[in-house]
């Protein structure tokens, strides 16, 4: 199991499902909810779910943003379905139950 500490790029990489949602446009609503539009980025070719200028999308994407895990783990814009928040999801999980074991451990030593 790689935490997200340990991972790498190209293993975060390949994380990525291809859903493309974070390649349309989102809008936050009055209540604070945020919802993805109809509209695409510019460079995502919506027939083959690929983006047309990948390598250089940080360069020529204005709206293209590095997906990293500090970043998952911070914005609020991403879809539940994305692989990316799945990963980090499990990684809390995964650690919190580090954390409990710890704890309970660390209790019964002490009896």
């Amino acid at each position: 199991r790689v935490t997200r500490h340990e991972i790498d790029l190209n293993h975060w990489e390949q994380l990525c499902k291809q859903c493309v949602l974070c390649c349309f446009e989102k809008t936050r609503l009055p209540n604070g909810r945020i919802m993805t539009t109809r509209i695409p980025c510019r460079f995502l070719d919506l027939h083959t779910r690929q983006c047309r200028v990948y390598e250089h999308r940080f360069d020529v994407g204005e709206e293209c943003q590095k997906l990293t895990p500090q970043l998952v783990a911070e914005v609020d814009w991403l879809p539940e379905e994305c692989a990316y928040v799945q990963w980090h999801k499990q990684q809390c999980a995964v650690s919190s139950l580090q954390q409990a074991d710890t704890a309970h451990r660390k209790s019964t030593r002490k009896r």
